[in-house]
């Protein structure tokens, strides 16, 4: 009896779409871009390519970089070649000056920034996202958030949304007081998902919008 072997090359797109729908798009497109032009059209789908999250993470919530090796590739090939593509990026403080500098990204509308530290917050240059809707800081140092909140060093678009824990929020505004960082607040909506019992007197004035997000 014969015995036969198919190669992921001679299946169908479809059956090959669902394949790699159940797999990393990290692994995916380090995988299959720059195989062959027809696995590059496959990988260019807005499917894999515009939502990416560059780190690992473990069971236990623990967040790791991407391995050098894999991080090159992505920064000096797959992100400049799909860099139009990417609408979300989340990110982790080791890699993340070198993945926002190794392409353009006009059609980014969300960032998450997960530990992100102080001194990674210093080393960042002036940043203009011209598109962004969607700002999410997960466990992220003061200095950061206050590096986008200052109209000095980021230029934030109106109308967007920042999801941060009120008491950082408070402290980098100082009470919701600082001209410094009410320019950017003033574009933005503050979604709150913080108990609070009573906010201070400029709380409401200091963002263009407000959702109180309490279960």
């Amino acid at each position: 009896m014969e015995c036969s072997s198919i190669q992921l090359n001679d299946l169908p797109n479809e059956i090959l779409v669902l394949i790699f729908r159940n797999l990393n798009n990290i692994n995916l497109l380090y995988s299959i871009i720059g195989v062959n032009k027809r696995f590059n059209e496959i990988a260019h789908d807005s499917m894999f390519t515009s939502c990416l999250t560059l780190f690992g993470y473990l069971t236990n919530g623990y967040i790791y970089p991407l391995p050098k090796i894999m991080l090159d590739r992505f920064c000096l090939q797959i992100l400049p070649e799909i860099h139009h593509k990417i609408n979300w990026l989340d990110l982790e403080p080791l890699t993340m000056k070198h993945i926002l500098l190794s392409a353009n990204y006009p059609n980014l509308t969300g960032l998450g920034l997960f530990n992100i530290e102080k001194q990674t917050a210093l080393d960042l240059l002036i940043i203009d996202y011209p598109h962004l809707k969607y700002i999410d800081f997960k466990d992220t140092h003061d200095d950061y958030v206050e590096q986008f909140l200052l109209d000095t060093k980021t230029i934030l678009p109106y109308d967007v949304d920042i999801y941060v824990d009120y008491k950082t929020l408070k402290r980098v505004t100082h009470n919701f007081r600082r001209n410094a960082t009410q320019i950017n607040c003033s574009k933005a909506t503050y979604q709150c998902f913080d108990r609070i019992v009573r906010f201070p007197k400029y709380f409401k004035d200091y963002f263009r919008d407000i959702e109180l997000n309490m279960f």
